[in-house]
């Protein structure tokens, strides 16, 4: 995994083959290979992995995540807008399973609250970003997104006070300013 973290992609995947070689089930190679898999761009052969961690694990949430970052993944490559409008379904139920089994999982929290307000329905996203704020106060991410999801549902004095909350945690944070700066600009 610290391979995959690094960026050394060609030293990740020989340090499994010989693990996966002698267990193709290896629950943390399948992880890895997954991992490795995305950040090389190949989505549908990360949910193969991440399905098999899936099968083998049982239920909990971090595969469930892992897969649905790579149904957003094949959302993004998607040509044709079936292709799309499936890929981002899974990729939402896949999050809702993920928060199911672990509430607080921040990852999942997070990328279906910004999944939603893609879609556009930020209503959905601003009562879950809210809630996880109030057990995150100091997130400058789920602060962002909820500033993202008021600007989308036209809550624009909502957006900037959240945006302003991002500042007053992270003065430096360019984000924060380019989005202060597109509300101004309307």
């Amino acid at each position: 995994s610290l391979m995959v973290a690094d960026g050394n992609v060609d030293a990740a995947s020989k340090a499994l083959d010989p693990v996966l070689s002698r267990d193709a089930t290896d629950i943390d190679a399948l992880t890895t290979r997954g991992e490795l898999r995305l950040v090389q761009k190949q989505p549908a052969e990360a949910m193969r992995d991440f399905r098999a961690v899936i099968a083998k694990s049982g239920d909990i949430a971090p595969p469930h995540y892992d897969l649905a970052v790579a149904y957003v993944q094949s959302a993004n490559a998607a040509q044709a807008r079936p292709a799309l409008d499936s890929a981002l379904k899974s990729a939402n139920s896949e999050l809702q399973t993920s928060i199911k089994l672990a509430p607080n999982y921040p990852e999942a929290v997070l990328q279906l609250a910004a999944l939603r307000t893609q879609a556009g329905v930020p209503n959905d996203a601003i009562s879950d970003i809210e809630h996880f704020i109030n057990d995150n106060p100091r997130s400058i991410r789920a602060r962002t997104i909820l500033g993202s999801a008021l600007m989308g549902a036209g809550r624009i004095p909502e957006a900037d006070e959240a945006f302003h909350d991002v500042l007053r945690l992270s003065p430096g944070n360019a984000e924060a300013h380019y989005w202060i700066g597109m509300l101004l600009n309307r």
